[in-house]
């Protein structure tokens, strides 16, 4: 619902919510053209969310198979690939015009691909960290402390927070820009995670769930 009424906004020539984008922007962006804000732009605009998105996916795939979790490369794949999909079609569909300090991107602003990506790719790698580590003690006393549910969930948000800052910092997005790649992110997210339980895909897992897993 909230994404829904964001993006019907941003696709609106008199959008309602401008004023609140106005506001935030001016306060995110208030070093101009200074090298801050240049290197903000540069570290958090470039590679793109899709180059990003399947560099991601490469390295997790690997990890996976490394791990012994064949079944899960497709629940780790799949939800990358759609958030690629709908964050190119709804900035086609919504066509909004990202903000002016927004140097050097041609595309259209919303949703925020980056924050999408984020929350999606983020929250798959904390779930798998959780359901890897949080009962086998297989991993390092780091992991082993990431796979406490409130660690893991604190990790997730944090990434999804800094990359939302840093989309606004760097001038490239509007604040509602950020928020519906979030909540699509949050759906897309919810959508594979309940694929996952319904398709079974701990299969892999069952020998640790006996005390024998072996990475």
């Amino acid at each position: 619902m909230l994404a829904t009424t964001l993006g019907v906004c941003a696709n609106m020539k008199d959008n309602p919510l401008q004023p609140l984008d106005d506001a935030i922007h001016d306060i995110f962006y208030l070093h101009g053209s200074s090298d801050f804000a240049w290197f903000s732009r540069w570290v958090l605009s470039s590679p793109g969310h899709i180059q990003t998105g399947v560099a991601g996916g490469l390295i997790g795939i690997i990890l996976l198979l490394k791990l012994g979790q064949r079944s899960s490369v497709v629940a780790f794949i799949l939800p990358l690939l759609l958030t690629g999909v709908v964050s190119v079609s709804l900035k086609e569909l919504v066509g909004r015009l990202r903000p002016d300090t927004s140097v050097g991107l041609e595309n259209f602003a919303w949703p925020s691909g980056h924050s999408m990506l984020a929350t999606v790719f983020w929250g798959l790698v904390c779930f798998f960290i959780i359901r890897i580590y949080a009962d086998n003690n297989t991993g390092s006393g780091m992991l082993n402390r990431l796979a406490e549910t409130k660690n893991a969930t604190r990790m997730w948000i944090s990434f999804i927070v800094f990359t939302g800052c840093g989309r606004l910092l760097g001038g490239v997005h509007w604040f509602t820009d950020v928020i519906g790649g979030i909540a699509i992110g949050i759906l897309i997210l919810q959508t594979a995670l309940m694929m996952e339980q319904h398709l079974g895909i701990d299969a892999d897992s069952s020998d640790s769930d006996s005390g024998n897993y072996q990475p």
